[in-house]
């Protein structure tokens, strides 16, 4: 069923559309409670109809969207499909944009040659991926990791769009920080020495009383830690340990095998970024998988490099507090050598998951877009990748005061979120805020030259306005048909696809 929109045939739409209508009907009964006075030969019927519109193989992600506002069960339309333990595919009576969308997008339906993956398929990607992940972070140099308890999940730490579950398509993704513990006879301090770079901090190397700086191979001499050489030691390590894996490289489970095919080194960025194949035993089709595995030191203390005024929220700061620690990367800036990236992957995760429905199925309609954009206009990929639009949306949340007393309704928040790039935009320079350090810019520096970023800003403003225009139109919430969505649906695959 989910796969006739795709087909040119009408004729054939319409005979799925009426189907699924019937099935719906019953379904209503039985939800309703009317079921019980419900005729022998309408049960009979949705036995068949379930068996002819029934979707094949399992949904590959949890569904977090949920039907529009009007949904309501003393009024005889659809209830909340979560909280009555049934997943109503579409509803003749509410059948609005948002809700087509968001069951397309969960069902990877950009491609119709994409592979269906089962949840048990999905969690045998999931650990085998971690299991790789852990073999290379436990093989490293006890001086790199956290030696005490070599191998333990302590020392990796899960982050990312997969495990905030806002992935959209394929488990594909997966990203990671190996966590370099401490040193044998010392311990990384840090210190707020750059002020004008929010976000950042430098580290120490001292005694475990505190009191002495240590110089070591990746220290100036008074102790500081040089961001390239820290990085270039821990990448260094990490390819000892990836060469070394050996037949470790190769995990089995019941539903596929995955293999360690080959590895790459960011050019200016902090990860080693591990390639790797997934191959299913039910069936040929092999799903490609990138890694991102990110040296980082541990700070247990939040208080230490981060204060309240530089938060966007006091519930974000208590949240970072709460999380009771954060992470510095080496990722090298022109300006300071000796500026650690702060990243906070625990409060991350927490605050995304924590978010309205509205608001999370806003994150996955935009993530989509910002796909369809991606794919023809890469130079706008800096202003529309992922850790830009939930910084946005995380705005969106804490900046707007009616969201805190009702439920969100997507298209609304689709529209809001927009409008915060689109005033990012409008800034000289181009600035959107983490929701962290207020005074980070997470775009940084668009492009090089400056007449390709004045490029860059022309062209992300005209597509955020397009953008707005499209999710304000009324229709997006009326009763449609597949042919309809299908409509709507390419006029927004054109206007992403308008700058190629």
């Amino acid at each position: 069923m989910g796969d006739y929109w795709l087909c040119d045939d009408f004729d054939l739409v319409r005979r799925a559309s009426a189907l699924r209508h019937q099935f719906i009907s019953c379904v209503l009964k039985v939800v309703c409670g009317l079921w019980k006075n419900t005729e022998p030969q309408d049960k009979a019927e949705m036995a068949r109809l379930l068996s002819i519109v029934q979707n094949q193989g399992e949904s590959n992600w949890d569904p977090t969207y949920s039907l529009c506002e009007k949904c309501d069960k003393s009024k005889g339309t659809i209830p909340d499909e979560r909280e009555h333990g049934v997943l109503i595919n579409e509803s003749h009576r509410v059948c609005d944009f948002y809700s087509h969308l968001l069951r397309k997008i969960n069902s990877a339906f950009s491609d119709s040659n994409t592979y269906v993956f089962t949840r048990l398929e999905i969690e045998d990607i999931k650990s085998s991926v971690e299991e790789i992940v852990h073999s290379i972070v436990s093989s490293l140099p006890s001086s790199s990791i956290q030696h005490e308890d070599k191998g333990s999940k302590h020392a990796v730490v899960e982050m990312g769009s997969f495990y905030d579950k806002t992935k959209i398509g394929q488990p594909d993704e997966f990203d990671f920080l190996a966590v370099v513990q401490r040193l044998q006879n010392g311990c990384y301090v840090p210190e707020r020495s750059c002020t004008e770079r929010p976000g950042s901090c430098h580290l120490v190397v001292k005694d475990k009383t505190g009191q002495h700086k240590i110089l070591t191979s990746v220290t100036d001499e008074n102790g500081q830690v040089n961001v390239k050489s820290f990085r270039w030691k821990c990448l260094k390590d990490m390819h000892f340990s990836i060469q070394t894996l050996g037949h470790q490289g190769t995990v089995n489970k019941e539903t596929g095998v995955l293999t360690v095919e080959n590895y790459a080194v960011a050019i200016n960025g902090p990860q080693c970024i591990l390639k790797l194949r997934w191959k299913p035993t039910r069936h040929k089709r092999t799903l490609s998988i990138s890694v991102d595995l990110v040296p980082a030191i541990e700070i247990e203390r939040v208080s230490d490099v981060i204060n309240r005024c530089d938060v966007v929220d006091e519930s974000v700061y208590t949240e970072l507090v709460n999380a009771r620690r954060c992470y510095v990367i080496a990722k090298p800036l022109k300006s300071c050598d000796y500026c650690f990236k702060l990243v906070f992957p625990n409060a991350d995760q927490s605050l995304v998951q924590n978010l309205d429905v509205g608001l999370k199925n806003a994150l996955h309609i935009l993530k989509y877009v910002a796909n369809l954009v991606n794919e023809t206009s890469p130079l706008l990929k800096k202003v529309f990748n992922t850790f830009s639009l939930k910084m946005a949306v995380l705005q969106y949340n804490f900046n707007d005061e009616v969201l805190r007393s009702k439920r969100v309704h997507v298209g609304t928040s689709v529209v809001g979120i927009l409008s915060i790039i689109h005033n990012g935009l409008e800034q000289t320079p181009p600035f959107l805020s983490s929701a962290f350090t207020i005074g980070r810019n997470v775009w940084g520096t668009l492009s090089h030259s400056p007449e390709a970023e004045k490029d860059i800003v022309s062209q992300s403003k005209q597509l955020v306005w397009k953008l707005k225009t499209f999710f304000s139109d009324t229709r997006l919430t009326e009763e449609m048909d597949e042919i309809e969505f299908h409509e709507l649906r390419c006029d927004l695959v054109n206007i992403c696809h308008l700058y190629n």
